[in-house]
């Protein structure tokens, strides 16, 4: 459906639909595959900033995140989306130095391409690594690192045009979606709903103390990047600039599901930020990683937390569910509802 801007995910489910047949767990499975690859990839995403105690941390971290394990099983582009963002991360210090941009720039059109909320994180990375270029960088290596840098942002946006062609040609303006002109005009009431909903985003049902420390570890990683992350730049006060500038230029407050892929990268920033507190005693982390795994395990199934996060939930108001699709269905939609007595 050229109207649909989660493009990717509704391909993926179309071309395996002939393999796993036309059911839920069907539709599913490669985002329970990118879900399930998102762990590996945070742990060597973690291992270029961080000694291998405190990846097993951040791994973790993002092993048991009701968000992550919600989107590892909602057939959306936002766990893809995480994946991307992850494998980029990864790949940031090699950038510096890299005189190919060709493959960053292809993972930038896919993440984009997933969801284009894909903006907020390749904003971020995108402004931590022309950063770290003017201060870890001199002379000509400094213009050619930057050139690199142009390049990819070039290549990717070309990219990304290229793969939206269909829906530019053929889909919906999203400047007459009815939500966009209810955000522009309460946009000074909906600003400080902006930390609320980024927070539940990261870690929604993970209890207050465990939230408080992971900020704690953030803040630590931000206020020492060269003693927890081994840069100059701390990583999360580049992203967290670059998503208030662009906030604050479109002027709206996205709903926590947007802030999900940022999971695996704030993980490794708070892991970085908890491991510099335990740097006398660095053989407690992985203890500590196993039981805080544990715990949430055991937190999560008591308390069916991913089940009853806003998207999976029953929404009862049916003026509720109608203002929902105002901005998404067109006239010659159809929408499928299915009836209740039938499962009975």
């Amino acid at each position: 459906d050229h109207r649909d801007l989660h493009s990717f995910p509704t391909r993926r489910s179309s071309d395996l639909l002939p393999i796993f047949g036309e059911t839920e767990p069907g539709i599913r499975v490669w985002v329970l595959l990118s879900g399930i690859l998102t762990l590996p990839v945070t742990y060597w995403a973690a291992r270029h900033y961080l000694p291998w105690h405190a990846a097993l941390l951040a791994l973790a971290l993002v092993a048991v995140s009701p968000p992550l394990i919600l989107y590892s099983s909602n057939a959306r582009g936002y766990i893809l989306q995480t994946l991307i963002l992850t494998i980029m991360l990864g790949l940031l210090p090699r950038l510096r130095h890299s005189r190919n941009p060709a493959t960053f720039a292809m993972l930038a059109a896919l993440g984009f391409y997933a969801v284009p909320s894909f903006a907020f994180a390749m904003g971020g990375i995108s402004l931590w690594l022309g950063l770290s270029i003017l201060v870890g960088q001199r002379g000509p290596e400094r213009w050619r690192s930057l050139a690199v840098l142009a390049a990819v942002l070039l290549l990717g946006a070309l990219l990304t045009l290229l793969l939206y062609t269909p829906v530019f040609l053929y889909g919906i303006n999203p400047a007459d979606s009815p939500h966009l002109s209810r955000f522009n005009e309460n946009w000074p009431n909906r600003w400080p709903l902006i930390p609320e909903r980024i927070v539940l985003g990261l870690a929604q049902g993970v209890p207050d103390y465990l939230i408080a420390l992971g900020g704690l570890g953030v803040l630590l990683s931000i206020l020492r990047p060269r003693q927890t992350m081994r840069v100059a730049i701390p990583l999360a006060l580049a992203m967290l600039l670059y998503i208030t500038v662009q906030l604050m230029l479109q002027r709206v407050a996205p709903q926590p599901r947007t802030w999900s892929l940022l999971g695996p990268f704030f993980a490794i920033c708070a892991s970085a930020g908890l491991a510099y507190l335990l740097r006398r005693w660095p053989h407690l982390l992985p203890a500590l990683s196993l039981v805080y795994a544990l715990g949430m395990s055991v937190h999560i199934l008591r308390t069916l937390i991913v089940v009853r996060i806003f998207e999976t939930g029953r929404v009862e108001n049916v003026q509720e569910i109608a203002e929902a699709l105002t901005g998404i269905l067109q006239a010659d939609d159809l929408l499928l509802v299915r009836n209740p007595t039938q499962d009975r």
